[in-house]
């Protein structure tokens, strides 16, 4: 069993070179990239592709059997249950060995002029940007991001704190600015998001009333609970550790992980109950309900729940 590089040694950026490398992260989302994928390979620019299977119930290793690019680099993580965005993105950018990413979701087009019309240069970063958006569809390009790898580094990546949907390119936007990096937009010409549901995922423990709400309104929850955690915890920085991982086999395009360290980062139980019921009367005032304040306070958390899970029927959330 060989251990895989750890970024903080000394000799971590060695053999990095001059270039741009795509990565990318998803669980059971294979359909998705199969239809994307060949416009990553196209691209002149684009001198690698990480892609890391986290765990998707068909492997991608088969799926992508009839890609005979020597540019893909498939990393698939056995055993996890649960998708943690964050975790899967952070072990996609430690894979790439090119100083420039290019972080893309899975379900985003690459259009042949994206290189030409967004030139990163020492000292910013660019990213989608929901604001500009001119459609709903437009707003999914909110995630995807151009940047320097020292620069994601030197932030330490994504924010391994939030394990739910959302928030999380926010988060890191916002360390990239507060590092001294300058965000700029990407054209919104140069990338195409494909139009798909399910934006969330439940897992058995979570089948409670988050499965009486539609897939869209749960996205909106979810972001407002991550933003709270984000707001109310220590800021995410190279203090802590990204998860760990060995490398179990590998091949030239294809390399077989286990995660080390299945925990997630602590977070106290009152934060996390905190954050539920802050989060339920954020959407409460995003929907334009009116209630007294202290009801946070004042009732238990199931009337709380019931009153939101009402004002979605209402509102045909659910």
């Amino acid at each position: 069993m060989m251990r895989v590089f750890n970024l903080r040694k000394k000799n971590a950026f060695k053999s990095i070179k001059k270039g741009v490398s795509i990565f990318t992260a998803l669980k059971d989302r294979n359909d998705h990239l199969k239809e994307v994928i060949s416009t990553w390979i196209m691209n002149s620019n684009v001198n690698e592709i990480v892609v890391v299977d986290w765990s998707s119930t068909t492997s991608l290793v088969s799926e992508l059997s009839n890609i005979k690019s020597k540019k893909v680099k498939i990393i698939r993580i056995e055993g996890q249950t649960r998708w943690l965005q964050t975790k899967a993105f952070n072990v996609g950018a430690r894979f790439t060995s090119f100083n420039k990413l290019l972080k893309l979701d899975s379900d985003i087009i690459l259009k042949n002029n994206f290189f030409e019309k967004n030139i990163l240069r020492r000292g910013i970063f660019y990213t989608g940007n929901w604001q500009i958006a001119r459609n709903e569809n437009e707003t999914h390009l909110n995630g995807q991001v151009y940047v320097f790898r020292k620069d994601f580094f030197k932030v330490n990546g994504y924010n391994e704190f939030l394990f739910w949907y959302g928030y999380d390119d926010t988060d890191f936007y916002k360390r990239l600015q507060l590092s001294g990096i300058k965000r700029f937009n990407l054209d919104i010409e140069t990338l195409e998001h494909v139009p798909h549901e399910n934006r969330t995922r439940l897992k058995s423990n979570e089948m409670n009333y988050l499965s009486l709400i539609n897939d869209s309104e749960r996205a909106s929850l979810s972001i407002l609970r991550n933003r709270f955690l984000v707001e109310n915890m220590e800021c995410w920085s190279k203090r802590y550790k990204m998860l760990d991982y060995d490398i179990i086999e590998q091949n030239d395009n294809v390399i077989i992980c286990k995660i080390v360290d299945k925990s997630v980062p602590h977070i106290h139980k009152s934060l996390l109950i905190e954050s539920e019921l802050v989060s339920i009367k954020d959407r409460l005032v995003q929907l334009n309900q009116k209630f007294d304040n202290s009801i946070i306070h004042s009732k238990p958390n199931d009337e709380l729940i019931k009153i939101y899970l009402d004002v979605c029927k209402s509102m045909k959330l659910s």
